[in-house]
């Protein structure tokens, strides 16, 4: 994995929610193909399926229960280190 990619989303990507929503959930440390930027910070961040992983049943439990709230904890834990990635400072563990 490395720096996230600028310019068009590739066509492969899907964000948090479509691929919880096919029982996947991106990878610890899984930088994302494409940003969706705003003004605000990052809105919507998109995976390719290499950086995605199964969901365990407990955290497909947790999508299910609370769909809009599984996908906004992706963005949060994101956005926390949304300035060190524009900088080029985060890198994976």
């Amino acid at each position: 994995m490395g720096k996230r990619k600028k310019g068009i989303k590739p066509v492969d990507s899907k964000t948090v929610r479509q691929w919880a929503l096919l029982g996947r959930t991106p990878l610890d440390g899984a930088i994302p193909s494409y940003i969706w930027d705003t003004f605000e910070g990052p809105s919507s961040i998109y995976y390719l399926e290499k950086d995605t992983r199964d969901m365990t049943q407990e955290e497909y439990t947790a999508f299910v229960v609370d769909m809009k709230g599984y996908s906004e904890r992706f963005l949060k834990m994101f956005s926390q280190n949304w300035f060190k990635i524009k900088r080029g400072e985060w890198h994976d563990s």
